[in-house]
């Protein structure tokens, strides 16, 4: 079994590389600088083994290692022996080609400091740098230094361009750069005193110049990635990765040489003791600053990113899930939660997202008890089980709402937070005494607020849009009056005639959580299956859906090993690639919440997406008055409902795992529908959607893979349903 590349990183490791890299995942390193021990040019203390046999394992290592789109630069050059010249280079080259690496480029090094001439060849100052990619590079960053003589000037003539079809565009003169392009040759001084400032590295008798490093690293990589040396030297690699805010590793086999890399890393200012990292701005500048700054953050610490949705032109342009993508898959940090936190503002979207990661998901600071609020249910609700209430208050959840009660257990107000008491809250959960923390702010500017003296402040101007459904419209009543069930699966809905419904409202099937009893339901698969036929799921949405209509989709984020499951990005994506425009995010705020422990935020909340299918649609969001779930009018009638689930007891041997509240339902059906719309759901469930929609005059089509529910769904609708001469059509093993 393979290690965790977390367990290499940043670490002086002296051992046999080929032994080490058996030892690393597939695919996990960005890019990789090296030279290596060849043809017995020098002697590395005896303690090196290197020939062809040697070389090919090496090679086959690195090609699993590298990550597709990752780079290797094998700097190498060639022993003369009788006139002869060895090609080494060549041959390695060609082998590398052969396991699959494309040779993108190859590069001279030209040595400015080299050694005197051989009396019988011309001067040899040069080695080669291959270029070794696994497939098309993902980063391609090129060294725009070379200067221009010309710079300033225009070209003499006109620059055309060849079209596909053959024709020819003038695009007129262009005015030449003060730099451009380097060219394939690179020259540095090298030698004692240039290659590094460290005279310490220079007790190893091959020393890449640290310039040569930072070029390659520039190039190749981005703020972040990771940066490989199997054969690690005096530590050039490992010391210029750290200085570029790249994470590292650092492979040698020589002790010695191990001891003059750590003593050259030693001199790093690395500035990683930040306990607790809060950026607060606009999701672009926060994407930015998160991976300019997440190096900095104690091993221990945390990072809290407070963004909201950005809108153009009407839609989401981008939103917290974007932000959870980024730090997760492109800087390895490990996402414990998303709390939400609604704003004091005259917009509809008034919600702060905070998302919160750690660097270790096994050992970071984190107190839940400086922060927990005032328990107001004790005497009413627990009584005597004590076990079941604690003193010191009760867990302030993942939405930030705290209450101020009459004594008697009832609410009589819900609190804002200031953006002082957020900062308070994070700063009391995840610092000690004297800890270091860093703020990045936006505009924002905080009153009555004490910093300590390691506090840093950047101010940085941000603007924010609100949501925007585009052109409220209705439509005639419909004269037809229908209402079915069809156990069958959602992925082809032939019987319902596209472009005939007004409303889809539905829950689907998470990955890989909960068995709704039948072979072949969607959600038990692999995750690409399931991604897949949940893809054909939203294609028949927008096949059916009217012009006017919107889709509601109720999903949440999984967590697994401190990584998300991603599935409401998942679904932006495929919904927005069919062509529904993404509109915003309904959270659904669940006074029960789920439990969780000491290191973590109970669960309270879920996401409702929200898409359309053209400009003009039937959402009238002037219906969100009508909902008062709080007890302050600053946190009511915008995109926040506070609706409990209590699954009940229906249908005792036959109950549904996932039960919606009906009211969550009801809410969406009179905001986005008119009495006579057809409504849609995809995944009828327990049939609480039926349930909302005849209840308000709609009509209904819902489609359920289980029919074993189909029991359950009579015994709710014989109690729930409010007209009762609805004639509920049930239609069963249908076959295509």
């Amino acid at each position: 079994m393979k290690n965790k590349i977390e367990e290499f990183i940043g670490k002086i490791i002296n051992d046999d590389c080929m032994k080490i890299m058996k030892n690393m995942p597939d695919e996990c390193i960005d890019l990789t600088i090296t030279s290596p021990p060849y043809d017995d040019l020098r002697d590395y203390e005896n303690n090196l083994v290197w020939n062809n046999n040697v070389f090919k394992e090496v090679a086959n290592d690195l090609f699993r290692v590298t990550k597709k789109g990752g780079v290797v630069v094998w700097v190498i050059g060639d022993k003369t022996t009788k006139g002869n010249k060895s090609l080494t280079s060549f041959k390695h080259a060609l082998y590398f080609q052969e396991i699959g690496f494309n040779i993108y480029d190859v590069i001279i090094y030209e040595k400015a400091g080299s050694g005197p001439p051989h009396p019988n060849r011309y001067f040899n100052t040069f080695e080669y740098m291959f270029i070794l990619s696994k497939g098309k590079p993902k980063t391609v960053n090129l060294l725009r230094d070379k200067k221009n003589s010309c710079a300033g000037m225009s070209t003499f003539g006109n620059i055309t361009r060849r079209e596909k079809d053959g024709s020819l565009v003038n695009k007129g003169k262009k005015i030449i750069n003060e730099f451009g392009v380097r060219t394939n040759i690179w020259r540095y001084n090298n030698g004692k005193g240039f290659s590094s400032k460290d005279k310490i590295a220079y007790e190893h008798p091959a020393t890449f110049p640290e310039k040569l490093v930072e070029d390659h690293i520039n190039s190749w990589t981005n703020i972040g990635d990771i940066v490989f040396d199997p054969f690690g030297g005096s530590g050039t690699t490992a010391k210029v990765s750290m200085q570029l805010k790249r994470r590292w590793i650092y492979i040698e086999k020589v002790e010695k040489y191990c001891t003059i890399a750590k003593k050259r890393i030693a001199t790093i200012d690395q500035n990683t003791d930040y306990k607790t990292i809060i950026i607060k701005n606009n999701i672009d500048i926060t994407l930015q600053k998160l991976n300019d700054n997440y190096l900095n953050l104690s091993e221990t610490g945390n990072i809290f990113c407070i963004v909201k949705t950005q809108y153009k032109d009407g839609v989401v342009e981008k939103d917290f899930f974007d932000v959870i993508d980024f730090a997760t898959k492109k800087l390895g940090l490990y996402y414990i939660n998303t709390i939400i936190i609604p704003e004091e503002t005259d917009y509809t979207d008034n919600i702060l997202y905070c998302v919160w990661f750690v660097k270790n998901k096994e050992n970071f600071y984190f107190n839940k008890d400086k922060i927990r609020e005032k328990s107001i249910w004790k005497d009413v609700e627990w009584g005597k089980r004590t076990k079941n209430y604690n003193p010191k208050g009760k867990d302030p959840g993942n939405v930030w709402i705290p209450t101020i009660d009459d004594g008697k257990a009832n609410i009589t107000k819900h609190i804002l937070l200031s953006v002082e008491e957020i900062f308070n809250r994070i700063f009391n959960a995840t610092l000690i005494e004297n800890d270091k923390y860093l703020l990045i702010l936006d505009n924002n500017k905080l009153k009555n607020y004490k910093y300590n003296d390691n506090g840093n402040i950047e101010i940085i101007r941000e603007v924010y849009k609100d949501i925007n459904f585009g052109k409220t419209t209705t439509t005639k009543l419909k004269d037809e009056s229908e209402v079915k069930v069809i156990f069958n699966t959602s992925e082809s809905m032939d019987l319902v005639k596209n472009e005939k419904v007004d409303l889809i409202v539905t829950s689907p099937p998470y990955w890989d959580l909960k068995n709704y009893y039948k072979k072949n339901q969607i959600g038990q698969e692999s995750y690409d299956i399931y991604s897949s036929r949940m893809k054909l799921v939203w294609q028949e949405c927008y096949n059916k859906l009217n012009s006017y209509g919107s889709i509601w989709i109720n999903i949440n984020i999984r967590v697994r090993d401190g990584k998300p499951i991603l599935l409401p990005k998942l679904f932006i994506d495929q919904c927005k690639n069919l062509g529904f425009l993404y509109r915003g995010i309904l959270i659904w705020h669940k006074s029960s919440g789920i439990p969780t422990n000491s290191k973590n935020l109970s669960d309270h909340h879920e996401y409702i997406l929200i898409f359309t299918k053209s400009d003009k649609c039937k959402i009238n969001i002037g219906n969100l008055i009508l909902y008062n779930d709080y007890k302050n009018s600053k946190i009511s009638n915008k995109l926040i409902w506070n609706i409990n689930r209590k699954a009940g007891s229906v249908g005792k041997n036959t109950i549904h795992p996932a039960i919606f509240p009906t009211e969550l339902i009801n809410r969406i059906v009179v905001t986005s529908s008119n009495e006579n719309d057809i409504v849609l759901d995809p995944f009828l469930g327990s049939g609480t959607s039926l349930i909302a929609s005849v209840n308000n005059k709609r009509n209904f089509i819902g489609y359920e893979y289980n029919e074993g529910f189909k029991s359950l769904m009579q015994e709710r609708f014989a109690k729930e349903i409010k007209f009762k001469d609805v004639n509920i059509e049930y239609l069963e093993n249908i076959v295509y």
